[in-house]
């Protein structure tokens, strides 16, 4: 009898140290999660405030068919981002890191394979919409401004043929094009400098923090529980995601900037 109790009370001391441990290891994973969270804010907010006057500088040195069409690709980037990612993506990684911490808390392997599902369909999410948000700009960005050109083209030749004043209007056409199209790579260049800056920050972070997971795991294994050394890699793997969805959003907002200044350019 002494000894069942005894046994009982060092496994009620190790269940409970074990819980102290996997609230801490989520308290630091929520911290994670708050900068992935704040940085995809900044970047959107960053990207409402651009696009009007980037766009405009854009529809002004290239057209308004080409203007008005990437304008809405850009706004449907920013609403994945606000609406798909922030809402549902990030929280389903904070999901899977708690059915996963919940799991080895348990003796039994119940939840590996639902974690595995909520795995697959986030790297899905992550590889999906930037892809298919980039790839619509580029088409976008290969067929509208050939139409624009196409457009400004003949109205040209057909001012040039009013006498006196078709040189005029050509002329001052292409001082137009020519000062829109430099202050529309300068707002462009500008902005992709500032993307990069934002994000750089925030991704080393994740990156280090990430990589101290993996270090804290390689270093506790001999000594430890099994359950414990799962429990850090899952912060890693957590972590990892994070670090993805940051930089796939950051690649995106990147590569859509700049295949507008190339797109549109003269």
């Amino acid at each position: 009898m002494y000894v069942s109790f005894l046994l009982f009370s060092v496994y009620i001391q190790y269940f409970s140290v074990f819980s102290l441990l996997m609230v801490l290891l989520v308290g630091a994973f929520a911290v994670n999660v708050s900068v992935a969270t704040d940085i995809l804010t900044l970047l959107i907010n960053f990207m409402k405030v651009l696009i009007p006057a980037f766009f405009l500088a854009v529809g002004a040195s290239c057209g308004i068919s080409a203007s008005l069409g990437m304008y809405e690709i850009a706004l449907i980037s920013i609403m994945a981002v606000e609406y798909l990612v922030i809402s549902f993506v990030i929280p389903a990684v904070s999901v899977y890191v708690i059915i996963l911490i919940l799991n080895n808390v348990l003796e039994e392997d119940y939840l590996s394979k639902f974690a595995g599902v909520i795995e697959t369909l986030i790297e899905w999410a992550i590889k999906m919409i930037p892809t298919v948000a980039v790839g619509i700009n580029l088409i976008a960005s290969i067929v509208l401004p050939s139409v624009d050109y196409a457009k400004s083209r003949g109205y040209r030749k057909l001012f040039s043929l009013i006498p006196g004043i078709g040189g005029s209007v050509d002329s001052f056409v292409e001082i137009v094009t020519g000062s829109s199209t430099l202050i529309k790579n300068c707002i462009g260049g500008t902005a992709l400098v500032f993307i990069i800056i934002l994000v750089m920050v925030p991704v080393v972070k994740l990156l280090v923090t990430c990589l101290m997971y993996k270090i804290t795991a390689a270093i506790i294994q001999p000594i430890s529980d099994k359950r414990v050394t799962s429990s850090v890699e899952v912060m890693a793997k957590g972590t990892n995601m994070l670090y993805k969805i940051v930089l796939s959003c950051g690649l995106m907002f990147f590569l859509t900037i700049g295949i507008v200044c190339l797109g549109t350019g003269r």
